[in-house]
């Protein structure tokens, strides 16, 4: 972890969770609730429950990269089963 990212980490500790994502899995309608958040804020937490991961066959590291890539951001952090994600502002 570079110093971008622990300092990403320790803004990330005073948020809370924007999403659950659970057993229904990455439906049209979450991916884009997950794009819209990291629109107007740009870093999020997103909280992978079991459900998705018995449903998917996914461990909870594959499920955080799959929500970075579908929203087009950054994995900064993964503790436990919440996912820290970051996209650049455009500036």
């Amino acid at each position: 972890m570079n110093s971008s990212d622990k300092q990403l980490a320790d803004e990330a500790r005073s948020l809370k969770a924007v999403m659950n994502v659970g057993k229904n899995g990455l439906t049209a309608g979450a991916v884009a609730l997950l794009r819209r958040e990291l629109d107007q804020k740009r870093l999020i937490k997103v909280k992978i429950l079991k459900g998705y991961l018995d449903a998917s066959g996914k461990d909870r590291k594959e499920a955080a990269a799959e929500l970075a890539s579908l929203g087009q951001a950054r994995l900064v952090q993964l503790v436990g089963y919440v996912a820290v994600l970051h996209r650049q502002g455009k500036e």
